[in-house]
């Protein structure tokens, strides 16, 4: 039921847009418990359609998040992300060029494909910060104040305890999330010894957020990197940490510093940017 009405909402989105045309299919390719995402097919024209996900516990505009980035991406003219199409806030849907590429796997990883990464974060983030940013909210969970940052983590950690505790969890979980717990205790203490140069040495920048190659696609031997619904404005060095702890595809930290040095051409004190990376 939900397939069909989705059908007819796309279908009303592009007749009502300066892209009208008959389509001649919409078929599913994603069964995700957030999104619903559909292939748009007329002819050789092929778009992406996607419904995103709300609710009255997340309040963030994930619709705007991305396509507002997606926007700003074309305009200063950078070409491995997907164009922007339609946006319609009535039907919390957002239109897209469909991109013919494969997942990005680790086996590809390289040194080229972390320079590729990189150049984009570079290209997002040019000298002359033009004002064209200024339509970006900032990033989902942006590092904005470590404290704020510090009760966040404990609230997740929190949460889980008692999470497990009314599942009766077994001794073995239970002991994770006891030495969890210990090793925050511990990174907080070093963040409190480290705070000054943590919270007083702060660099925003324009984030992808959730950045990494699990959300990459690869085309013969171009990189295409795709879902910006949390991106914004972010603290660089938080960027950095994203980019490399991201469990599905690991980067290896032999290409930190490279990342770094390239990533960060237009910024002052690269440095320092890296040394809060590491302290956080």
């Amino acid at each position: 039921m939900i397939y069909q009405e989705d059908n007819l909402l796309i279908k009303e989105v592009f007749d009502q847009s300066n892209h009208s045309f008959v389509i001649d299919s919409i078929s599913r390719i994603s069964k995700g418990k957030n999104n619903r995402t559909y292939l748009v097919q007329n002819g050789k024209n092929k778009f992406i359609a996607k419904f995103y996900f709300s609710s009255n516990a997340d309040t963030r505009n994930r619709l705007s998040n991305e396509f507002n980035f997606l926007q700003y991406a074309k305009e200063i003219n950078i070409h491995c992300v997907p164009k922007p199409v339609i946006k319609s806030d009535r039907y919390n849907l957002g239109i897209y060029e469909f991109i013919n590429a494969r997942p990005f796997n680790s086996v590809d990883l390289g040194k080229n494909d972390v320079i590729a990464a990189a150049d984009f974060f570079s290209s997002l983030n040019p000298l002359d910060r033009s004002d064209q940013y200024q339509n970006l909210e900032f990033a989902s969970e942006a590092f904005l104040d470590m404290q704020i940052f510090a009760n966040n983590i404990d609230l997740r950690i929190a949460t889980l305890v008692n999470v497990l505790k009314e599942k009766h969890s077994s001794n073995e979980i239970n002991f994770f999330a006891k030495d969890l717990q210990e090793i925050w205790i511990k990174v907080k203490l070093s963040l409190s010894k480290n705070k000054n140069l943590i919270q007083h040495n702060q660099s925003l920048c324009v984030s992808p957020s959730d950045f990494g190659f699990h959300n990459a696609l690869i085309q013969k031997d171009k990189i295409f990197f795709i879902d910006f619904e949390y991106a914004g404005i972010d603290d660089c060095a938080k960027v950095i940490c994203d980019f490399f702890i991201q469990p599905e595809i690991k980067v290896p930290s032999k290409y930190l510093e490279l990342f770094v040095s390239r990533a960060f051409l237009s910024f002052e004190k690269k440095d320092l940017l890296l040394e809060r990376a590491i302290k956080l």
